[in-house]
């Protein structure tokens, strides 16, 4: 009897503490040189985003900024994503080729990855087809990341 409390006892002590370590949110700092070092030899396949690593509430993504050509294009797609319902910008720095973002886990993979393609789709429609004057007046007025002096 000893023995069965004992490993009762054990399984009920350690169960909560592996469900701890399992449950705890990855460490995600978008700011940090060292965090982006640690994802910067990431495949991306040819493709514009790929789902990183799932944190206990959110996804977390990578998408490829160097298939956004020029300035105008970065800030046309982060103004999109900014009104998205599903897809959050989680690291301000367009200018770095890998840019992050996130998505709550409720919303699927497959979704989440259509929804990034479709903004960089309609991103390089608007891009072909708005004149170089209209995209300087754009940037003029919605380059929010641009330093100021």
């Amino acid at each position: 009897m000893k023995k069965v409390f004992l490993i009762l006892f054990l399984f009920l002590w350690i169960l909560p503490a592996m469900n701890l370590l399992s449950a705890q949110e990855v460490e995600f700092n978008p700011s940090d040189s060292a965090f982006h070092a640690r994802y910067a030899a990431i495949d991306m396949q040819g493709g514009f985003c790929m789902m990183v690593f799932t944190g206990e509430r959110k996804n977390y993504y990578l998408a490829d900024f160097s298939m956004l050509p020029d300035r105008f294009d970065k800030i046309w797609f982060m103004n999109l994503v900014f009104r998205d319902t599903i897809v959050v910008n989680a690291d301000g720095a367009i200018d770095r080729e890998r840019v992050w973002f996130t998505a709550g886990n409720i919303y699927p993979d497959k979704e989440v990855m259509a929804r990034m393609n479709a903004l960089l789709r309609e991103t390089q429609r608007t891009s072909q087809a708005m004149p170089a004057v209209e995209k300087m007046d754009y940037l003029r007025l919605n380059d929010k990341y641009q330093k100021r002096r």
